[in-house]
């Protein structure tokens, strides 16, 4: 697992990949299919399925089984599962040419498999899972073809959690180009720690011997797990080869387990390796610098990459009859500035969340305390990878936090940082005005000396019923020509009012959404084309939307989230974001959470909602986080009184950051929408409205790889400043 703003940033980028692959792969023939453009959109493939793979697999924590081919790695998974025969293939030669993700499940009587591969559907690139057969899988994990991982869900047994999975890799190869090597490394340096698997056989070659010098050296302080396998034959032999590894390799005896077929070897090899994992597989600072480093690796590529994009569009802008045209740098200057005051908008929205729910910390601190001194196994209790009794105390454990830390105040958590975020758009309103006031003043042909120096002193003039001022309204009817669809090629032009207001605007949303979280998480359960599970769930459903309008009402009138100024500002959201307005659903309970909605003024349909804001407000949520908190303390076996103190300190700086990440979504999309505009009136110009989208993306893609260089260089003690 990555720490939250790794883990945002890296999203980001995933996302951003995936756009960039469908278009560049749209672009014009004469630049994609020539041998060197194939080759980027291979290189641009293999970075996408890094991203992906950190991304979708960052809510676990994995542990990995390497060795050689023919080593017994596979043998072991069979082996610690009872799987049947026709899952995964046992070859001497070479096996499984792709990761396979073991994960338990609750509720599952026999294994389930999936496959994960990245697909073209009408001219895009997207990521699928689905399910596939038993007989499917296995032909799959030895002849792939464009897959990129395969995972295979198995019945509760050894782990107790979703959030852990053992990962079976594919042997160690001398061809890295083989499809079997793409991930193998990356993987190997994401993980918690690694079993290395080696048989009589394998642990005589010196290949193998480097195998086991390359995994140690990744873990360096973690040590791996060291697994003979086949120790059922020939056990005369056992003992001198298990002393022979402790020796050459030196490690505790403890390390190193023997491992055979139960029917003929009677060691409690199951029950050596599970307490060998739980002693020795932990992650400290080296393997948090080895995580570094694969981030920072994947930047390096990523910066490349777009270097060589860059170079081939401009090369192919030279030649293009666009290049005689009168270049418009309009765009560019705007959304730069509209950047520019998002981002200041946003850190200290940051800063004010963090001030207010630090003051939560001591009374949390104190409960909890009181918790753990009632509660000796919290004072002794290493959670562990493999856990069983531990599960319910884990459980416990969480639910603790999240009650200290929403007892701390008066206010829950999330209505101070709703008061917070409205408390700085006050703010925020007041400047508009100034500089709608200001840009008013100039035309009329002050100097602008004089206004300048009168800026923080010109009146606000805000109607005392909540109505927006004129100058306002001014403002926000100019945004809504920008965003309209109408046939005209003139470009309105956004001054630092509109630039203002939309900031405003898209805090207002975000703060709505927050309010009504509970309401787009329901509402995101709802598919009018799967009735029957919609059926199943609908009391569920119906508790959920009911508990949360009457919290939505409840804050009304602490944040006067229903005032005509609210809705007037807000009823700009469908048209800047290009999305659908409101509509009855056909279930009564999507009408009724469209309804909800509307109490908060967004009048748009929950699921054009989701599309803006995605799932992040989830991670907002006290609970969300402290149970993330809580698996990352797992991977490093801090004690649990220990970790609980750790995870309230941190509480409000996760909090905020998790709501700003929200925000930076939203205002993303706000800006994908500014460069919409302007490609679709200059395409009538004549520029080239497809060079302009890839051009535009590789730009955005670049700063937010250097984001999250400088995140990883911030946290990393060898560049910290």
């Amino acid at each position: 697992m990555l720490n939250a703003s790794y883990a945002f940033l890296v999203e980001n980028l995933y996302n951003k990949m995936k756009v960039m692959l469908s278009e560049y792969r749209a672009f014009d023939p004469k630049v994609v299919n020539t041998e060197k453009g194939k080759a980027l959109l291979e290189e641009l493939k293999k970075i996408h399925n890094k991203l992906a793979f950190i991304s979708l697999t960052d809510d676990k924590q994995l542990l990995t089984i390497t060795g050689e081919q023919g080593s017994g790695k596979t043998t072991l998974v069979n082996r610690l599962y009872e799987l049947e025969s026709g899952y995964l293939p046992e070859n001497d030669s070479r096996g499984e040419q792709l990761p396979v993700l073991i994960t338990e499940k609750e509720g599952l009587t026999e294994p389930v498999c999936y496959v994960v591969k990245l697909e073209e559907r009408g001219h895009k690139f997207e990521m699928v899972k689905e399910p596939i057969g038993k007989a499917d899988f296995f032909e799959t994990a030895l002849e792939p073809s464009g897959e990129i991982w395969l995972e295979l869900y198995v019945p509760f047994k050894f782990l107790k959690s979703e959030n852990k999975s053992i990962i079976l890799l594919p042997g160690f190869e001398k061809d890295k180009g083989h499809i079997s090597q793409q991930l193998l490394d990356h993987i190997l340096y994401m993980s918690l720690s690694s079993l290395v698997v080696f048989s009589k056989d394998t642990f005589a070659r010196e290949s193998s011997a480097n195998m086991i010098r390359k995994v140690k050296r990744v873990f360096k302080d973690v040590e791996p797990i060291y697994v003979l396998s086949f120790g059922d034959v020939n056990q005369d032999e056992n003992e001198g080869i298990k002393q022979q590894v402790i020796a050459e390799f030196d490690v505790d005896p403890k390390q190193v387990i023997v491992t055979g077929d139960p029917r003929d070897y009677q060691e409690p090899w199951i029950e050596q390796l599970i307490e060998s994992i739980n002693q020795f597989g932990y992650v400290t600072e080296e393997i948090d610098e080895k995580k570094k480093e694969v981030l920072l690796g994947i930047t390096d590529e990523i910066s490349d990459a777009m270097m060589e994009l860059t170079e081939r569009l401009d090369q192919y802008e030279i030649g293009a009859l666009t290049k005689s045209l009168l270049k418009d740098s309009t765009e560019r200057k705007l959304l730069k500035q509209f950047q520019t005051l998002y981002v200041k908008h946003i850190d200290d929205v940051k800063k004010e969340i963090i001030k207010s729910l630090s003051n939560r910390c001591d009374p949390a601190r104190n409960s909890f305390d009181a918790y753990v001194s009632q509660n000796i196994n919290l004072k002794n209790n290493i959670k562990k990878f493999f856990v069983s009794s531990d599960l319910e105390e884990s459980i416990k454990f969480e639910a603790k936090i999240e009650e200290a830390w929403k007892d701390a105040s008066t206010q829950s958590p999330s209505e101070e940082m709703a008061v917070v975020l409205t408390h700085c758009m006050e703010g925020l309103e007041q400047s508009v005005e100034q500089s709608a006031e200001r840009e008013k003043t100039l035309q009329r042909g002050e100097q602008a000396r004089i206004e300048s120096r009168q800026s923080d002193h010109l009146p606000v003039n805000v109607d005392a019923k909540g109505e927006l001022s004129q100058t306002v309204q001014d403002s926000l009817d100019k945004i809504n020509r920008f965003f309209a669809a109408n046939s005209s090629n003139e470009l309105v032009t956004l001054g630092e009012p509109e630039l203002k207001s939309l900031v405003l605007i898209g805090s207002m949303l975000g703060r709505q959404s927050f309010v009504s979280s509970e309401i787009i998480e329901a509402a995101a359960q709802f598919d009018p084309n799967r009735a029957g599970i919609l059926e199943v769930n609908r009391e569920k459903l119906e508790q959920l939307v009911d508990k949360s309008k009457n919290e939505l009402e409840s804050m009304q009138n602490k944040l006067d989230l229903t005032s005509s100024k609210t809705k007037m500002i807000l009823s700009a959201i469908p048209v800047i974001l290009g999305v659908d307005v409101a509509i009855d659903g056909d279930f009564d309970l999507l009408t009724g959470a469209t309804a909800a909605l509307a109490q908060v003024g967004i009048a748009i349909t929950p699921g054009a909602l989701l599309s803006v804001i995605g799932i992040g407000l989830v991670g907002v949520k006290a609970v969300e986080i402290i149970h993330r908190q809580a698996l990352l303390n797992n991977e490093r076996k801090i004690q649990m009184a220990n970790a609980g103190r750790k995870i309230i300190q941190d509480l409000p700086e996760l909090q905020a950051e998790a709501f700003c990440n929200v925000l930076k979504g939203i205002f993303g999309k706000m800006e994908e929408r500014i460069r919409e505009q302007h490609e679709w009136k200059r395409s009538a110009m004549g520029y080239d409205q497809d060079l302009m989208k890839l051009q535009y993306q590789a730009n955005s893609i670049l700063k937010s790889n250097k984001q999250l260089i400088k995140e990883v260089m911030k946290h990393d003690r060898r560049f910290a400043y």
